[in-house]
């Protein structure tokens, strides 16, 4: 009877994190045909970043709490992912430059940044 609650709760929590997921691509399409701007996207994207990996990495502590080892494990490299690209410095390199810049409590979208990769892809498409 323990395992039926342990599984509907993982479930919830699953259904809960692919809503999120769902939220961000939403507002990526809407930033394709120009329904929005990249700032708003960017702020809008950012407002569910935290939420999605404090999520996912209650839900990794949940499958080691409750004793599923190999659920738990497959949790972790996603985990150590989401912990390191938000903890760290993000390198962004584009052809013309390369910097660094922080991303700590800022948000992992920046819409700054968002469509520096356009030009890169058209030169290395045209060439």
């Amino acid at each position: 009877m323990g395992d039926i609650f342990i599984w509907l709760t993982s479930f919830f929590i699953l259904i809960a994190l692919i809503a999120l997921i769902v939220f961000q691509l939403m507002c990526l399409a809407d930033l394709e045909f120009d329904y929005i701007n990249p700032y708003d996207s960017s702020s809008r994207i950012n407002k569910v970043v935290l939420p999605e990996f404090i999520i996912q990495g209650l839900l990794c502590v949940f499958y080691l709490l409750t004793g599923h080892w190999v659920m738990s494990l497959l949790c972790a490299p996603y985990l150590y992912y989401n912990v390191r690209h938000y903890f760290i410095f993000s390198l962004h390199c584009n052809p013309m430059s390369c910097q660094v810049k922080p991303i700590w409590l800022t948000g992992l979208f920046n819409s700054l940044i968002l469509f520096d990769n356009v030009n890169y892809e058209l030169w290395n498409f045209c060439s």
